[in-house]
């Protein structure tokens, strides 16, 4: 129990010196083999050229690789986009779709075939954007709040600066390509944290399959499924994994986040520029590493306890 105490304590106490939302680096070692509480624990195999798992409590870093570099982001993006309609608009609101956005997409760009004049609320936009990666969704939802694409863009830069980001900037809400759009593992991982703490993301974004219903466009109902690979239903699922987001361009190569739950721990787990294969496995070894390694423990409860236990074993405590 002592080599179980000692990791509890180490990675608590360095989540409450830093504030608990404050993230900190845990580059590994030079040694192949990392030390844990003073055991050799083998590093994850990770083939991504970037990477980064957290906990989703604290913010802690838990592994990093090279996650403060800049990579394409993809549809990664619309984790951004998500939680800026959850803080500026009520889920029964009215989006109405330009031409612009049902227009201006890139050749092979995923959407849900919604057309100009056609009306949908934010619930419903919001799962669209989420499950089916929908693009024209994204960019009406970004003139619905800010006017325009470009003005949406600002304001999703400006709140990751706010969040702590160091290394983003946003040009457009979907995550189609542009060369000034881009971030970061860690500032992904930041972002995603805030969206996991903000009411209505997780239901959304947990949900494998969903149903639109008519709108004065469309007569019949659409069906939205999650991309997301580690998911529910998904190619390769994770029994621990409960929410996230997928993402590809042919520049950015393939991008995951990821939010998975054992027992009392959370964690959140960020890919990109990978091979398609190698963003699901190396998701998965991280979060084994993650789950097997670190140990969720409370000093606040453990000093409840031992002074209970002080008070049973010594006599009445003077206050």
């Amino acid at each position: 129990h002592m080599k179980k105490w000692f990791r509890c304590v180490l990675f608590l106490c360095v989540g409450l010196l830093l504030a608990g939302s404050t993230l900190v680096y845990a580059e590994p070692a030079a040694d192949p083999l990392w030390t844990i509480a003073g055991e050799k624990v083998d590093p994850p195999e990770v083939n991504s050229p970037t990477a980064i798992l957290i906990d989703k409590k604290t913010g802690v870093i838990l592994y990093q690789k090279d996650a403060n570099t800049a990579y394409h982001p993809a549809s990664i993006t619309k984790v951004m986009t998500a939680l800026l309609t959850l803080e500026n608009c009520s889920m029964d609101e009215t989006v109405k779709f330009s031409y612009r956005a049902t227009h201006e997409l890139e050749d092979g760009a995923t959407h849900i075939a919604r057309t100009e004049d056609e009306e949908m609320c934010v619930k419903d936009c919001l799962y669209a954007l989420l499950l089916a990666s929908a693009n024209e969704v994204a960019q009406a939802l970004a003139e619905h709040i800010s006017g325009t694409i470009e003005d949406f863009g600002v304001k999703m830069t400006e709140r990751a600066k706010e969040l702590g980001c160091t290394n983003t900037s946003f040009k457009n809400p979907s995550g189609l390509n542009d060369e000034d759009h881009f971030t970061t593992a860690h500032d992904m991982a930041i972002i995603m944290r805030q969206a996991l703490n903000t009411p209505g993301f997780l239901e959304i974004d947990s949900t494998t399959v969903y149903e639109i219903p008519p709108t004065n466009k469309h007569s019949e109902s659409t069906w939205v499924a999650t991309k997301h690979p580690l998911l529910k239903g998904g190619d390769t699922p994770y029994d621990y994994a409960i929410a996230g987001k997928t993402g590809y361009t042919q520049i950015a190569g393939n991008s995951l986040v990821t939010y998975a739950k054992k027992d009392d721990a959370e964690l959140i787990c960020v890919i990109m520029n990978s091979q398609k294969g190698n963003r699901s496995s190396d998701t998965k070894n991280l979060f084994e590493y993650g789950f097997n390694n670190f140990t969720w423990y409370s000093m606040a409860d453990d000093a409840r306890q031992r002074l209970a236990e002080g008070s049973d074993a010594d006599g009445p405590q003077v206050e």
